[in-house]
């Protein structure tokens, strides 16, 4: 990756979603903490007075677990924004280091584009994805409050200052709470699939390195002198995203089974409100499963690297190149974990304890409630 910048990559692009919500880098390469970004998380918080307010308002069971539901899944966007405010700093030198480790690597230009279009159209599917699961929720509540006039539903919980809301506050109200959750879960998704994808191109950009050795312009010791130094950034890459970015892993997976659970029970409900509680339970369970996937992916890939450096001729290699590869294969037979504190791991075990958690959730809080 020499010379002037004249590719496509994705890191751009999330450096430009996370210039939306305010944090961002000023003209000396400082990241301050902006208006923008505490007018944003604010923006969030308040949401979340706001439900647990008219939330226990509420006269029913099923408008207290909408209340918890709705609450929870604000509740966590509102942790995640607090979180890159927090760690902004780290977040960009994150996205310095990947760049750098890519430049070190030696990765092919049409390599870092082609896989940075690939994430942005996986990235254009999760936004639509996010919009049309929002916009179904508004678009349930909003009809069946035109409809029915039916109080049990949150547009009515919700609505700020009235017992009864009319049609303008609802639609307000209603866009005010998914616009806001909509653009933190579109930045958190963007950040995740950068860090993780771009981790996992380094490993097979260093695969490839290994398989077809150096080029005329370095001897063999250069390069595996070059090679090791990459490898050890990005064993830094991902101890920065174990420490940066797991604690909102952690938040989204731990609430994300009270979100499922909520939903889970809701779903025995009467037909309509059924259906848009499946929904609900559906996309819950759509992040944490991104996560797990990420996860093991991660995993996954180190061990074919691992593989392919035990494979490589490093016996036969005289004493003083023998050492890179030792060193190689010392940094590759640690297992490459995505985790929280070693207190959470993120791979598609994980994903199926959460899967096996909001079963037993929802089925021990019908027997508690019926």
């Amino acid at each position: 990756m020499k010379g002037q910048k004249t590719y496509y990559s994705f890191l751009e692009t999330v450096i430009w979603l996370l210039a939306i919500t305010g944090i961002r880098r000023d003209e000396l390469g400082n990241v301050p903490i902006t208006f923008r970004a505490i007018a944003f998380w604010f923006w969030i918080f308040l949401m979340i007075i706001s439900i647990i307010l008219k939330m226990f308002g509420g006269q029913t069971l099923e408008e207290f677990l909408n209340g918890v539901l709705f609450g929870v899944i604000i509740l966590t966007v509102a942790i995640k924004q607090a979180n890159l405010i927090i760690r902004r700093k780290q977040i960009f030198k994150l996205l310095d280091d990947i760049e750098n480790c890519l430049t070190l690597a030696r990765a092919d230009l049409q390599l870092v584009e082609k896989r940075s279009l690939r994430l942005k159209k996986i990235g254009k599917l999760i936004t639509i994805y996010i919009l049309i699961a929002t916009g179904t929720m508004f678009a349930f509540h909003y009809v069946h409050h035109e409809l029915t006039g039916d109080k049990t539903l949150p547009v009515e919980l919700w609505t700020p200052y009235s017992e009864e809301g009319t049609t303008f506050t609802v639609i307000i109200y209603q866009l005010i709470i998914d616009t806001g959750a909509t653009i933190g879960l579109i930045v958190f998704s963007a950040l995740l699939l950068t860090a993780i994808t771009f981790s996992t191109m380094i490993m097979d950009v260093l695969k490839k390195n290994l398989a077809e050795g150096p080029d005329d312009e370095e001897t063999l010791e250069t390069f595996l002198s070059r090679y090791v130094l990459a490898h050890a950034k990005l064993l830094n890459i991902i101890k920065a995203i174990n420490v940066n970015i797991s604690p909102m892993l952690f938040i989204e997976t731990v609430l994300s089974s009270i979100q499922c659970c909520c939903a889970g029970y809701l779903v025995n409900f009467r037909s309509f409100h059924g259906a848009m509680y499946t929904i609900h339970f559906v996309s819950t369970l759509t992040l944490p499963g991104l996560i797990c996937y990420l996860g093991q992916l991660i995993k996954n890939k180190n061990e074919e690297l691992f593989d392919q450096i035990y494979d490589s001729p490093w016996y036969t290699a005289i004493p003083n190149l023998r050492r890179y590869y030792l060193m190689m294969i010392s940094m590759s037979s640690k297992p490459l974990i995505l985790h929280f504190r070693f207190l959470m791991t993120f791979d598609l075990e994980r994903y199926g304890n959460v899967l096996q958690a909001a079963y037993t959730y929802v089925t021990v809080l019908k027997n508690l409630l019926s």
